[in-house]
């Protein structure tokens, strides 16, 4: 029993993930933002549109922990972080006078940094269960 590895429920395995994704997401666009900053780039806006993805990342997970499956539920959450996240990013470019491109550079950069870690995820577990 000394070599035994402990096994981590599978909700808490999850929730161990998307902390991970949450902070990829995190870093990489801190990283970014400081390089448009170092090459005089509106790094704010880069910023805010990486932020504003993670924000909206974390709430599906939320959204998808608290809907117990229910979908109508998810189509509700789905919708009101969509109109959120628009009339955010409006308020952005309008009130602080943030440039809309490097606003959705800060967004891509969020998202490929999700999507880069989920698929090392999705790849670290083929080859536990010995596809690769």
């Amino acid at each position: 029993m000394e070599g035994d590895v402990p096994v981590l429920d599978s909700s808490l395995e999850q929730a161990f993930e998307i902390r991970l994704i949450l902070l990829w997401q995190a870093i990489t666009v801190l990283i970014v933002s400081l390089l448009a900053a170092l090459f005089s780039l509106p790094w704010l806006s880069v910023l805010i549109g990486g932020l504003g993805v993670l924000v909206s990342t974390w709430h599906v997970q939320r959204s998808v922990y608290r809907s117990g499956g229910e979908k109508v539920f998810l189509l509700k959450a789905a919708g009101l972080r969509f109109a959120l996240f628009l009339l955010l990013m409006a308020a952005a470019v309008f009130f602080l006078g943030l440039q809309p491109m490097a606003m959705i550079v800060g967004m891509a950069v969020a998202y490929i940094a999700m999507y880069v870690r989920s698929l090392m995820m999705i790849v670290k577990k083929m080859r536990g269960v010995g596809l690769g």
